[in-house]
């Protein structure tokens, strides 16, 4: 996209398919979203989001109600910086009453379902149909929030589920309102 934090920001809309970006720069996240029936099959499985960014990913300060990914699974890969922002802590009291902290982390919310046989447990989270998997060079930080799309019906809790977190050189700091399973 080649702009930077507050200057610019993607935003893609998939109702039925899926999304697909691929970036030189770093990807200053708007609103990204898709839809779709999620299945085993990778060529017929819709509602998927991934993002590559040889920089940064990170959430816009200028979008309505936050920047969002949300779709049944999200890859997300920053070859040359961080996913996210990591919080300041100073002490868990501190760190929940300041806003800012919560909207340093980019909110992605992924599906999830009991149903183990869309949970395929592998080393190799190619395979999975729902959840989040997420490579950056730097930080990581991530949030989740309760939306429709968890098709066990638990809309309201914000379960990740994670196939893969992986920072080669900073933090990871995950936050849900739900469960985070891997």
């Amino acid at each position: 996209t080649g702009a930077d934090v507050g200057s610019g920001y993607f935003t893609a809309n998939a109702g039925s398919g899926n999304v697909s970006a691929i970036s030189r720069d770093d990807i200053i996240v708007g609103h990204v979203t898709a839809a779709g029936i999620a299945t085993l099959d990778e060529d017929t499985s819709r509602g998927n989001v991934s993002l590559v960014s040889f920089g940064a990913i990170l959430a816009s300060t200028e979008v309505a109600g936050g920047s969002l990914i949300q779709g049944w699974r999200a890859n997300l890969t920053a070859l040359g910086g961080s996913i996210g922002e990591v919080p300041t802590y100073v002490d868990e009291v501190t760190w929940n009453a300041d806003p800012t902290n919560l909207n340093k982390l980019l909110r992605v919310n992924t599906g999830f379902t009991s149903d183990q046989s869309l949970r395929p447990f592998s080393e190799t989270p190619a395979n999975a149909v729902l959840g989040l998997t997420v490579v950056a060079s730097g930080d990581i930080g991530i949030r989740s929030e309760g939306w429709a799309g968890n098709t066990d019906g638990s809309a309201s809790d914000g379960t990740m589920l994670i196939n893969q977190a992986l920072s080669l050189g900073g933090n990871v700091t995950i936050a849900s309102t739900g469960q985070i399973l891997d």
